[in-house]
């Protein structure tokens, strides 16, 4: 396994929020929500399947509506 390899970024846009999803090696997954710019909630989940779950069941995000982003350096 390499070190060197970059943590998995997701973003997706729905009902005039902005979501993100970052992986965290040592904890899981985050899920951030930000409305006008701004981070309002993150909330860890276990993989990355139940974080698009979450965003899906609290917040109505498609699963079509995620897609890669370059991770913040």
């Amino acid at each position: 396994m390499s070190s060197s390899q970059e943590a998995l970024v997701l973003q997706a846009s729905h009902d005039g929020r902005m979501f993100k999803i970052e992986e965290d090696a040592n904890a899981g997954f985050y899920l951030y929500t930000f409305e006008g710019g701004k981070c309002t909630h993150d909330y860890l989940q276990d993989t990355l399947a139940l974080a698009k779950k979450f965003a899906r069941d609290e917040f109505g995000v498609p699963e079509d509506a995620w897609h890669g982003s370059t991770p913040a350096a």
